[in-house]
């Protein structure tokens, strides 16, 4: 597509400027098209804002498949915060069953997709397409909306999928250790780290956003340019990545828990580390390499 700009979720906190508020504007520029889910709760100042004068649509997926996936999630999922405020839980969430979480998605499923129809009930410019049906009903939205650009290319996309739940189900008991270790870590960095900082971070993107450090850049180490993740393919990769973003400006390189096996399998990087760079901190939590300080 050649006439429009696309993005996912531009209003979320990690996306905004240090500072300013999630979601504290939904503007967006002219020819833009916007995913995001979340915009169902801010649904009042998005009729506000657009009214009639913007293209909805309304992409739907299987109730049974949308539970399944949300009651797999942890303690950072939108189930765990709806059974905890709006259905009044508390404390209680944390011993939820398996059962209560697939009901309670599929309540936050019913209730979501209630409040979006009734939306979209005065507006005139509107399409409402089940992901399952998406190769034969996206040509209709491309038409409505004047697209330019390859159509067939757009539509491979469709068969490619992104952020599959993976199979491996925590309780939501163990992901509260797992926040709270977080937690303790981003107090160490800040301890260690001073502000305006540019730091690469290992964490085998277990962490998402439970790491959050206020004016200091953090770079992913194994990131790709398809925006996935994947670890180095051998200790030459990891080291040449390494002094490949060392050459863009990063100064410090912390490991996180869910990535100490680097320092066992990657023995030829463990060795440069340890050899060339000083490590200012350990804790069961994080390791912490200032990459401008030479090894004692």
């Amino acid at each position: 597509m050649t006439n429009y700009t696309v993005a996912h979720e531009s209003h979320r906190a990690n996306r905004v400027a240090q500072g300013q508020l999630a979601y504290a504007s939904l503007k967006y520029p002219p020819n833009h098209i916007e995913v995001d889910n979340r915009l169902s709760w801010f649904l009042g100042t998005l009729d506000k804002e657009y009214g009639d004068t913007a293209f909805y649509v309304h992409l739907i997926r299987d109730q049974h498949e949308v539970a399944k996936s949300l009651a797999h999630r942890s303690i950072d999922s939108i189930v765990f915060s709806y059974a905890w405020g709006p259905l009044q839980y508390g404390r209680h969430t944390f011993a939820l069953s398996d059962e209560f979480k697939l009901q309670a998605s599929m309540q936050y499923w019913r209730r979501v997709n209630d409040n979006i129809e009734l939306f979209l009930r005065d507006k005139t410019q509107k399409l409402t397409i089940w992901l399952a049906d998406i190769q034969e009903v996206f040509p209709r939205f491309w038409e409505a909306i004047g697209a330019r650009g390859d159509l067939e290319r757009a539509l491979n996309e469709w068969n490619t999928k992104h952020n599959v739940t993976k199979t491996t189900k925590r309780s939501w008991h163990a992901d509260v250790e797992h926040y709270c270790n977080a937690q303790k870590a981003n107090q160490e960095i800040t301890q260690y780290i001073p502000p305006g900082s540019k730091l690469v971070l290992v964490d085998d993107h277990a962490l998402d956003t439970n790491i959050y450090l206020e004016n200091r850049e953090l770079i992913s180490m194994g990131e790709r340019n398809d925006g996935h993740w994947s670890p180095s393919a051998d200790d030459e990769s990891a080291i040449c990545e390494l002094e490949h973003l060392r050459e863009k400006g990063a100064q410090y390189l912390v490991l996180l828990w869910p990535s100490f096996w680097w320092l066992s399998h990657y023995k030829d990087l463990e060795r440069y580390l340890r050899v060339n760079h000083k490590c200012i901190f350990k804790s069961p939590r994080a390791v912490i390499y200032d990459l401008d300080a030479e090894s004692d």
